[in-house]
């Protein structure tokens, strides 16, 4: 494969430019590989080395999680989300769009939730180019978005996605999309990997659950791919795409945030999360001297709940399964850059003129640290592990364990 790569440094910024070429296609096993094409944002920070690593990171990390749906008259892409061993194998639960699936012939719901079964054959093509067929099919209400699952007795594990809350993404962040363009009838299914600029994350998700925009260039078939954040993390389900305002020739792509398929289908039968929804490195805790600069989190252990110095300037506190706000510091649009745990023990937010937007007044009361608790409580504790101060958002009965 050849291609450009083009690093012109700028006014403290590396603008990468990857174009990929028109050339040999290298074949793996039936699925053609091939690079992304026109792409052009920016990074902050040492770029070069840093950020084409992190790239070939994010791309290995996609090429792994996201597989290619093999439908009746259409074609789309999916998600490894799980894997289930049991007797007669290993299960895995795929997430797309539902559109992807919705033409299958299915039988009458099996259970409560809707699972049914196809009549006729589709198909999931995972990463080492094995097929399998779709066993069963879930809609997930009010949203575009369908859990699929496969039963493999003879593959080698297979990889599931990372998760991450998409509210602590800002705008003008990388990310990547990730998934199968349609092809022509006999030709193999290429791998394509995009990278663009996070546009637009929006508080309130429309009819069908798209809440996020971006830049990266998609075409058809790549519904039902992974959206991934500059670790590779997941943050949505790719879906759709529309013209921008002025430009008919050009589109931006459309997300369902991964924390709409959690808050519906995040909890197995006793309630417990089935999966993590941020990364293990994630921490609960911040200690005196250390701050929070714009797009820090904190996460509790169980995942359940976060606290994010936003790019509005606000320190918010979520519940991470219905993204709903539990606690604010109330200093959106003012300005706020980062939160500072001082030597004296006050917490301060500030602005990027030195001014105090918010603080807890808990200066010279023994405080040595803030934690996001399980309960859904942000406390600064004492080393005696007195509460000194908290959001005062504990409760037993969040459902979140």
């Amino acid at each position: 494969m050849r291609y450009w790569q083009n690093l012109i440094y700028k006014q403290g910024f590396f603008l990468v430019r990857l174009s990929a070429l028109a050339g040999a296609m290298a074949l793996v096993g039936g699925i053609t590989e091939s690079i992304t094409e026109n792409i052009n944002f920016s990074l902050t920070g040492d770029a070069t080395g840093g950020a084409l690593a992190t790239w070939s990171s994010a791309e290995a990390e996609a090429k792994r999680i996201t597989v290619y749906l093999q439908v009746p008259g259409v074609s789309g892409s999916g998600v490894l989300m799980q894997r289930q061993t049991t007797r007669q194998g290993d299960t895995y639960t795929v997430i797309t769009a539902y559109h992807v699936v919705s033409g299958i012939v299915v039988s009458a719901p099996l259970d409560a939730e809707g699972t049914q079964k196809p009549l006729e054959e589709a198909f999931v093509i995972t990463p080492d180019q094995r097929s399998h067929r779709i066993a069963t099919i879930r809609k997930l209400d009010g949203l575009d978005l369908a859990v699929v699952t496969f039963t493999t007795r003879n593959s080698p594990p297979y990889s599931t996605a990372r998760i991450t809350n998409p509210n602590q993404i800002r705008p003008n962040k990388v990310i990547y999309v990730a998934g199968f363009p349609k092809v022509k009838p006999g030709e193999k299914p290429r791998f394509q990997f995009s990278a663009g600029e996070l546009l637009k994350r929006e508080a309130r998700a429309n009819d069908d659950g798209y809440g996020i925009s971006y830049g990266n260039k998609t075409t058809t078939g790549i519904s039902g791919g992974s959206v991934l954040n500059y670790e590779g993390e997941l943050i949505g389900i790719h879906g759709a795409a529309k013209p921008r305002l002025g430009r008919a020739s050009s589109k931006y792509g459309l997300a369902i945030p991964i924390n709409l398929f959690m808050r519906q289908d995040g909890k197995d039968q006793d309630g417990n999360l089935k999966w993590s929804i941020y990364s293990s490195h994630t921490p609960s805790i911040l200690k005196i001297g250390e701050d929070m600069r714009i797009g820090r989190t904190l996460t509790s252990a169980n995942s359940c709940f976060s606290l994010i110095m936003q790019s509005d300037g606000n320190l918010v506190l979520y519940e991470n399964l219905i993204s709903q706000s539990l606690w604010s510091s109330d200093s959106a649009g003012k300005g706020g850059q980062k939160v500072q745990f001082q030597r004296d023990g006050n917490l301060v937010l500030f602005n990027s003129m030195g001014n105090v937007l918010w603080k807890s007044d808990t200066h010279g009361q023994g405080a040595s640290r803030l934690q996001v608790q399980n309960d859904g409580n942000v406390v600064i504790y004492r080393n005696d592990e007195s509460a000194v101060w908290s959001t005062n958002t504990g409760s037993a009965d969040r459902g979140c364990k």
